[in-house]
């Protein structure tokens, strides 16, 4: 369950306190560095008025006025305790709940507030200068090499095609399309599905978030794709994926477990 840590009206107030429509190009510095939420938590007089640039998620839904655009976020995207405050001068992009965003700005102070329980809680404010949406993938677990397999196993007139592997330093997924071309339904589900690499065995990783699903049951004529997520595996190392065998209402139709056996590149 989420809750509201300020009120969205509070932010706006906090962030127009701190100039947000006044805030002149000088006020800002270059501090020669990367800087993180941790930072400016840790030593918000050292990096008052630096330059930031996170990835984050936003908090629900912001707050629009003929000033700009307020919101809350997440600094690191997945993770829900590093929350700040922002706002944005334009109003040249739509913001919505759980959007995935990379936004360059300047930290400008820490202002104090209480959740909906009354505790204290101290919060990054900061002034945004662009701001742009990025894929759940590009915040939580970039690309850091990618794998086209384009593999089709098929079997009455059902065809699974493992089109590419991403891989990333925090999870792997496997990208997978399905078409059906009988004239029955064939169920496929995906939720006892195996890798193997190296003698190990990973389990699929469930995700909550913004990660497109297989559909379990499949009607004639319909070509369905989605992602299964793994943990971290090696890009330089076989892989073999176990999916589980298709079924349908025909019983006299016999039915093959699917396996892609991918050798490493």
């Amino acid at each position: 369950m989420k809750i509201k840590i300020i009120s969205i009206i509070g932010c706006a107030l906090f962030l127009m306190g701190c100039g947000v429509a006044e805030m002149s190009i000088d006020e800002n510095k270059d501090c020669g560095e990367s800087i993180s939420y941790d930072m400016v938590v840790g030593n918000p007089k050292e990096y008052k008025n630096c330059n930031i640039e996170w990835l984050a998620q936003i908090f629900l839904s912001p707050d629009v006025d003929d000033d700009g655009i307020y919101f809350q976020a997440y600094a690191n995207a997945g993770e829900q305790d590093d929350n700040f405050v922002a706002g944005y001068k334009n109003t040249d992009i739509e913001l919505n709940d759980d959007d995935y965003i990379r936004i360059e700005g300047i930290f400008k102070e820490i202002s104090e507030g209480e959740n909906a329980f009354g505790a204290e809680l101290s919060l990054p404010v900061i002034v945004v200068n662009n701001i742009e949406k990025v894929t759940r993938n590009d915040a939580v677990a970039p690309t850091v090499q990618e794998l086209n397999v384009n593999e089709t196993m098929s079997q009455n007139n059902f065809q699974v095609t493992l089109d590419k592997i991403e891989f990333a330093d925090n999870e792997t997924r496997f990208y997978i399309k399905l078409k059906n071309d009988s004239s029955e339904s064939v169920r496929f589900y995906t939720y006892d599905s195996k890798v193997v690499q190296d003698d190990k065995q990973f389990e699929e990783e469930y995700v909550s978030d913004d990660v497109d699903k297989l559909q379990s049951e499949i009607l004639p004529g319909v070509e369905e794709d989605g992602v299964l997520v793994f943990p971290k595996l090696n890009h330089l190392s076989s892989i073999v994926l176990h999916l589980d065998e298709p079924s349908s209402s025909n019983y006299d139709l016999d039915w093959n477990m699917v396996k892609f056996d991918i050798t490493s590149k």
